[in-house]
């Protein structure tokens, strides 16, 4: 019959420094590890029919070698996710062998240490970059997330402890009660 055909988002990168920086989002199977896996979005596997451990073809275009890819893994939608966006994951490598249009940067990873302000980092990346490109830290360091991660723990810590006295004056007020009680009957 006539071959399925699906769009997505291709995503190249280097297996070996991807996952040292960040997390993957994969929510079943593995990660791509080798030139001829593939990790798809799963609304991007129904289109296509496919299930972890089958194959497809991938066609770049006419004249071009297909490429035979295994599906290893399911990014399932996230949950901050508005809008499915049918997405791929590959390898540089095989990414670049595809051709599948013009390749373009869209993020470099870069981790600093402990000791160093994810700001100061971004800039002085930036100050090396060629016009038009910029360095800045992510979301999670300009929102603040980790303060109010802190801030987070402390609340759920005060209310753990105001939960554990309000528990113990209950068993306190039981008690006495029942010692009151036991008393009378005795007196």
């Amino acid at each position: 019959g006539e071959p399925l055909k699906a769009d997505a988002v291709g995503t190249g990168l280097d297996p070996e420094l991807e996952y040292r920086l960040r997390r993957p989002l994969i929510d079943r199977g593995k990660v791509v590890r080798a030139d001829d896996e593939i990790v798809l979005a799963e609304s991007v596997a129904e289109q296509l029919g496919v299930r972890i451990g089958d194959s497809l073809t991938l066609v770049p275009k006419p004249g071009q070698d297909p490429i035979r890819l295994r599906v290893v893994g399911l990014q399932a939608k996230q949950t901050i996710q508005i809008v499915d966006k049918p997405t791929a994951e590959l390898t540089l490598r095989t990414l670049a062998r595809a051709r599948l249009g013009s390749p373009r940067l869209h993020q470099v990873l870069a981790k600093a240490s402990a000791d160093q302000d994810p700001t100061d980092v971004a800039d002085e990346i930036g100050q090396n970059l060629p016009d038009g490109l910029q360095a800045e830290p992510t979301e999670l360091i300009t929102t603040g997330i980790e303060s109010n991660l802190k801030a987070n723990r402390l609340s759920y810590s005060i209310a753990s402890i105001l939960a554990f006295v309000a528990a113990a004056f209950i068993v306190l007020t039981g008690m006495t009660t029942s010692v009151l009680e036991r008393r009378r009957e005795l007196a």
